[in-house]
């Protein structure tokens, strides 16, 4: 992930809802979970009113008024199921959920692996998915009650998302691709809430706090969508990826544009701390950064250029005339105000960069100059 952003304010109810997360796999995974489910069971097992609400959301309603089991009700007995036939498999399950959820205490940390994927076989992923995706989909989508987050509004994956920007409110942008951030309606922010780690390949990461960013639509359904940020599940996972919260790109990056060998612009993401970096590989394959931002390149060099007429447009009304240094001191003046706004203008960083390579090639320069005069 590209720019600096901060934890949401609901992280206490995101990591209330991870617990009761937890406790359903964890009844999922035991001896006191029998088929069919009943309500009474539910009841039993995690209370009157969570057991009442949960009982609800097992069912949904068919067009001719009947019920039906839902996706969720349908992934809970399939684990259920398979549990009686393998229960020995109940232990590892709890124990993989259970050390895979504390990765963001470890991103520094090249030995960290997920056992999810490690220890866990393709069946048993594939099980616990379908019940995991479902908790996400059908009951964040929803709401979770207060009982289970412990505030008194229900909690669903828009207050997620205004939540964030809300603890981001100086961010105008998608944290991604530095685009324009999603648009907000009747203070409703119509954007994507990511998950960093997929959650088709990380599913126990479904609603953890620290795996959850809004993005723009293009970026979550166009460029990421299941694209693992990850490029070795192997080799020191976390240390080469950059993770939304805890280590953005932004600081550790260099975004270059230059001109290649058949004069062409060209943009390059190297990393500060040397090349070739397997971060910034995983990131322009997930977010395809370079691509984006060659297209808005174009778009850049125009707004340039025409800022450019216009300032010797005021310099003719007072009978003076652009020189090279005219315009070198005022791009300098333009770069030193745009980067104290990154962040909070879309594209800056795209912006930032031309200018600076402008400032740095004198033939760039003199054919802006040039371009103004057209």
């Amino acid at each position: 992930m590209f720019h600096k952003i901060n934890f949401p304010s609901c992280v206490n109810q995101l990591e209330r809802i991870v617990s009761f997360q937890r406790k359903l796999l964890n009844f999922a995974c035991s001896s006191s979970a029998s088929l069919p489910i009943t309500e009474s069971q539910l009841k039993t097992e995690f209370g009157d009113e969570i057991g009442e609400w949960l009982w609800e959301k097992l069912w949904t309603k068919r067009k001719s008024g009947k019920k039906a089991q839902s996706k969720f009700h349908k992934a809970l007995e399939k684990l259920i199921r398979y549990i009686e036939r393998h229960s020995t498999m109940s232990a590892k399950i709890m124990d993989a959920f259970d050390h895979d959820i504390q990765f963001h205490k470890h991103l520094n940390d090249p030995n960290f692996n997920f056992k999810y994927r490690g220890e866990l076989s393709l069946t048993v992923q594939k099980v616990v998915k379908a019940l995991l995706t479902a908790f996400y989909t059908d009951l964040l989508a929803s709401g979770f009650p207060s009982a289970i987050h412990g505030q008194t509004q229900k909690f669903n994956r828009d207050k997620f998302i205004s939540s964030f920007w809300s603890a981001n409110s100086k961010l105008e942008v998608c944290p991604a691709c530095d685009g324009r951030r999603s648009p907000k309606i009747e203070n409703k922010v119509y954007s994507d809430a990511d998950h960093f780690f997929p959650k088709s390949i990380y599913p126990f990461l479904s609603v953890h706090y620290a795996n959850l960013v809004p993005l723009c639509l293009d970026c979550n359904r166009s460029m990421k969508g299941d694209r693992d940020p990850i490029d070795d599940p192997s080799k020191e996972p976390l240390v080469n990826t950059f993770h939304p919260y805890a280590n953005p790109a932004i600081s550790q990056v260099d975004v270059i544009v230059s001109r290649n060998q058949v004069g062409k612009r060209q943009v390059k993401i190297e990393d500060k701390a040397g090349m070739p970096s397997r971060r910034v590989a995983s990131l322009n394959r997930v977010f395809k950064l370079e691509k984006q931002w060659l297209d808005h390149l174009d778009y850049v060099v125009k707004s340039t250029v025409e800022d450019v007429i216009e300032f010797r447009r005021r310099l003719t009304r007072r009978r003076l005339t652009l020189t090279l240094d005219d315009l070198k001191d005022d791009l300098e003046d333009k770069l030193t105000g745009n980067l104290t706004k990154l962040g909070e203008k879309h594209y800056y960083v795209m912006q930032c960069s031309y200018l600076h390579y402008t400032l740095t090639n004198n033939q760039e320069l003199t054919e802006l100059l040039a371009e103004s005069t057209k």
